[in-house]
C-alpha cells in the first residue's frame, strides 16, 4: 500500500478512493499520500463497526479526509458518498487493498470492480492486493477453513481468478506479483 500510494503520488494522483480500507493502523493511506502530497485528498470507505469508531476521529483532524460507512458491494452509495471530497472528472485512485478476498465467490468481485471503473477518468488507477493460494495451497485452504469455523469469508484466489479483476486494463511494470516484489 506504501509503495503504490507514493508510485501514485509521483504520477501526479491527489486523490484517492479506499474501498474496505480496514483499521486506519499507521502508516495509513491518508498518512502516506498528505507525506508525498499535502493538497491530497481520502475517502475511506468500510461498513465495519469497529473500523468507523476507530476512524471519527480523523475527519476533524483534516478536511481533506473522509471515511463513510458503507459496504463496498452498494457501488451507487459509495460513489454517492466520495463525491463531496472527490472530483471524478480529474484521476483518482481506486484502491482495493486487502479486502476483495473477504467476498465470496458468489458476490462476483472482478464484477464488483468492473462496476466501479465508469466513474473514472482517464489517468486513473486501480489498486488491488488480494490473498492468493497458488504458492501455499494446503496452509492457504486450512486458513479459509478456519475463518470459516470463525464466521469470517476469507477466499484466496489464483492469479487468473485475480488478473480478472483487473477488467482487462493495462498493468504497470513489474505486472501482476507477489506484494513483496512490487516495486521493492
Amino acid at each position: 500500500m506504501v509503495r503504490a500510494i507514493q508510485f501514485l503520488c509521483d504520477a501526479g494522483i491527489r486523490q484517492f478512493l479506499d474501498i474496505g480500507a480496514g483499521l486506519p493502523t499507521s502508516p495509513n493511506t491518508y498518512e502516506v499520500a498528505q507525506a508525498a502530497a499535502p493538497e491530497a485528498r481520502v475517502v475511506s470507505v468500510d461498513n465495519d463497526p469497529m473500523v468507523l469508531l476507530h476512524a471519527e476521529g480523523l475527519p476533524a483532524k483534516n478536511g481533506a479526509i473522509r471515511v463513510i460507512e458503507a459496504d463496498m458491494r452498494d457501488v451507487a452509495e459509495v460513489l454517492a458518498g466520495v463525491g463531496e471530497l472527490l472530483d471524478f472528472s480529474k484521476p483518482v485512485a481506486l484502491m482495493f487493498v486487502g479486502c476483495l478476498h473477504h467476498l465470496p465467490d458468489s458476490d462476483d468481485p472482478a464484477g464488483l470492480v468492473a462496476r466501479y471503473l465508469p466513474a473514472l477518468t482517464p489517468g486513473s488507477y486501480l489498486v488491488l492486493s488480494h490473498a492468493t493460494g497458488d504458492f501455499a495451497p494446503e496452509r492457504t485452504h486450512e486458513t479459509s477453513a478456519g475463518a470459516a469455523q470463525r464466521g469470517a469469508t476469507w477466499v484466496p484466489r489464483g492469479k487468473d481468478d485475480i488478473l480478472r479483476m483487473f477488467n482487462g486494463l493495462e498493468l504497470i511494470d513489474p505486472g501482476l506479483v507477489l506484494v513483496s516484489y512490487w516495486r521493492r
